[in-house]
């Protein structure tokens, strides 16, 4: 008898168990949230990859780009002081505080971000035009990135899932932005006539022959920079 009750208990729970749980998904799933299916829609989930990876060149994070483009920036080339404002520990006066050193390498607005973007776009996205932008989007990050620093982590970054990787020397990294930039040239060259929305775009309105001399320009940048990273590898001031 006791057997019985102790199974007809059991049996009861289980069954009162898969009632509670079998409609879960629904239950936990926001209905007016759009879908990973229509997000695929009219290019939807690349267009906002693609914004996203974007706003990593300049922060639309308003502290981080307060702290990188003003106060780092602004300072370091010449373009204002902020010496006499009361303030005692700034960038201009070489002893910032902690929370005034948010820039790139220690922001977590630029580089996890960029690269958070960058494995979003490979999963959703095979088109050759987006994977060519988002070469040249990453060479323009990280372009104001190494010349704030000199050596900085890009070889290995994001090979293996991991941010804190061994840096490259600044040489290198100007050679390897080259090669990304032939690559996605490349890339351009051979889909010219090839084109994505406007709205998945919105920096060239998706037209390949644009891209192609914005990375084109870029080249022409990193040539009339690369000149000075041996100087300052072999002065030591990297």
């Amino acid at each position: 008898m006791k057997y019985n009750l102790l199974k007809t208990g059991a049996l009861l729970v289980s069954v009162l168990g898969a009632a509670c749980t079998s409609n879960y998904m629904d239950i936990n799933t926001n209905p007016y949230e759009v879908s990973k299916d229509q997000m695929q829609t009219d290019g939807y989930a690349v267009s906002a990859a693609l914004k996203a990876l974007c706003g990593t060149v300049v922060s639309t994070d308003v502290n981080t780009a307060q702290f990188t483009d003003c106060l780092l920036g602004g300072t370091q080339g010449g373009y204002y002081a902020d010496a006499n404002n009361g303030w005692t520990s700034t960038i201009s006066k070489y002893n910032p505080t902690d929370d005034w050193t948010r820039v790139f390498l220690y922001s977590d607005k630029v580089i996890p971000q960029l690269y958070s973007n960058m494995s979003n776009i490979e999963g959703i996205s095979d088109d050759p035009m987006v994977h060519a932008i988002m070469k040249i989007v990453k060479v323009c990050v990280l372009n104001r990135v190494t010349d704030t620093y000199g050596p900085i982590p890009y070889s290995e970054i994001g090979s293996t899932g991991k941010i804190q990787v061994a840096y490259d020397p600044q040489s290198e990294v100007y050679s390897q932005m080259f090669d990304e930039l032939d690559e996605a040239i490349a890339l351009l060259d051979e889909n010219l006539d090839h084109s994505i929305t406007s709205t998945t775009d919105q920096v060239f309105d998706g037209t390949a022959r644009k891209w192609c001399r914005f990375a084109n320009s870029m080249k022409l940048r990193l040539a009339m920079r690369v000149v000075y990273t041996d100087f300052r590898s072999s002065e030591g001031l990297t």
